[in-house]
């Protein structure tokens, strides 16, 4: 899971308007389409592209003109000569950390804010440096990536305790008793549709307070390879990257043999076989169907 992740301690992002506000600003359909190939997945979850996704979640899209109301009902009415937002004498201005390459769509979103009358400052620096900031809620927004367990563990990073304590992953200041119920709840079932069912509630209390700007996923893995290998249906895990082909992948003879013919004679070429692999986005659906019923 990646996205831009509020500090909900303290103003402007302690207002939920102000954070749905930043979410209809931040165009990330374009993003994905002007800069991604349209490759990526929008992102709507604390679980994407798992069976513990909520398929209810809130998933805002870019509106404008949704983000000016939600401002003037947070307070943010006026402007000044240079088109800024201005309250109790003070500009509406945020300070953006980014990493080096990010900058490509932030500025694009630094224009949009400012079309609205918010003044977006970006500094780049490294990933050391914003997780120090994370870790210590230094921040007002920055950019987090969280990897997902197999089988989830909110209790690491979504209890209201935690939102007190720095050096742990809840970077947003989520704090909120329902989630804390169903995490408790949750260490103590052993169902596995039950505790799907708690994940996905859980998830669509979180997603609704709009602690985050969630981007974009590969619900894939491109892989180039030569074309002397067996492998299984699956090609490789289901929860591991390609580095799993070194445990299912094995040298085969017959297709080797074609393959060396082929690269010494460029006038020879290899029968083009499956190019989409979906084995495992089958067994999801199927998975999907089982709990419906």
């Amino acid at each position: 899971m990646q996205g831009i992740v509020f500090n909900t301690r303290k103003a402007p992002f302690d207002d939920v308007k102000i954070r749905k506000a930043f979410i209809y600003l931040f165009n990330r359909d374009i993003f994905n389409q002007k800069f991604f190939f349209n490759s990526y997945s929008m992102i709507k979850s604390f679980f994407p592209n798992s069976i513990y996704e909520n398929p209810s979640n809130p998933n805002l899209s870019f509106k404008p003109d949704s983000a000016i109301a939600l401002l003037k009902e947070a307070g943010w009415s006026e402007k000044n000569s240079d088109g800024y937002l201005v309250k109790n004498g003070k500009i509406f201005e945020v300070e953006l950390p980014f990493q080096k390459g990010m900058d490509r769509y932030l500025t694009i979103f630094q224009e949009d804010l400012k079309n609205v009358g918010i003044k977006l400052n970006l500094k780049e620096i490294d990933l050391p440096t914003i997780i120090k900031l994370g870790n210590e809620f230094n921040f007002m927004i920055l950019p987090a990536a969280w990897e997902n367990q197999l089988i989830p563990n909110p209790g690491t990073y979504m209890y209201s305790k935690l939102a007190d304590e720095k050096n742990t992953s809840n970077w947003d200041g989520l704090k909120d008793p329902k989630i804390d119920e169903l995490i408790d709840k949750y260490a103590i079932t052993f169902d596995k549709n039950e505790r799907i069912k708690i994940i996905r509630e859980l998830d669509f209390i979180a997603c609704n307070h709009f602690d985050y700007i969630f981007q974009w996923t590969p619900n894939y893995q491109r892989i180039a390879f030569q074309n002397k290998f067996g492998y299984p249906d699956c090609m490789m895990e289901r929860i591991e990257d390609y580095k799993s082909i070194l445990s299912y992948w094995w040298n085969d003879p017959e297709r080797a043999a074609e393959y060396d013919v082929a690269f010494a004679d460029k006038t020879k070429s290899l029968p083009i076989t499956e190019i989409d692999n979906k084995f495992w986005i089958q067994i999801k659906e199927k998975e999907e169907q089982l709990l419906k019923k």
